[in-house]
């Protein structure tokens, strides 16, 4: 049982399976539909959990190109993963305590896969490339470790500033080069 949002989502990654030549309905084309089509929701779910969202948009598309193409007519399919998705999502109504998959639902089962597309949500939570400087050095500050900055146990204090500089600029190689 699926929610009209939910079909409408499924619906459209089977379209765009169809507009990029690809025969199987892969996850990467239903992470694409949840962000296009669930804007308030699914935007507002990966933005709580500090995902860069025209970023992770910017690198499915990516991804979805590198699916392979076919030509002439015939019908898409679902992947395996992409059905394993499904079945992820059904199986935690129960968890939920709720009659109807919702977009929630799926957007969870993706990231509880192992596929490219959870790789690709994981790993855009974790670039830093957007943050200003001193919001890393607050990030820094909340660090078990951060005592440290402050110089331990005699030794002397490190340049948290220093630090915060290093982060950005691995932020800013990670986000200028998809192949790290």
């Amino acid at each position: 049982n699926f929610t009209l949002k939910t079909q409408e989502t499924l619906q459209h990654a089977q379209q765009l399976a169809f507009d990029l030549g690809n025969q199987s309905i892969e996850t990467g084309h239903i992470l694409k539909a949840l962000l296009t089509d669930n804007e308030d929701v699914v935007d507002y779910l990966l933005k709580k959990n500090n995902v860069n969202v025209p970023f992770l948009s910017a690198k499915l598309d990516e991804q979805l190109e590198k699916y392979p193409k076919v030509s002439g007519e015939g019908g898409q399919v679902l992947s395996r993963d992409a059905n394993n998705t499904l079945l992820r999502a059904s199986s935690s109504l129960k968890d939920f305590k709720d009659e109807f998959v919702s977009v929630e639902h799926l957007l969870l089962a993706i990231l509880g896969g192992n596929y490219d597309s959870a790789k690709l949500l994981h790993d855009v939570r974790l670039v830093p490339h957007d943050l200003t400087r001193d919001a890393i050095v607050a990030e820094l500050r909340q660090l078990k470790s951060a005592a440290l900055f402050d110089g331990f146990r005699g030794s002397p204090a490190l340049d948290v500033g220093a630090a915060a500089d290093i982060v950005m600029a691995v932020g800013r190689l990670l986000a200028a080069d998809s192949a790290i």
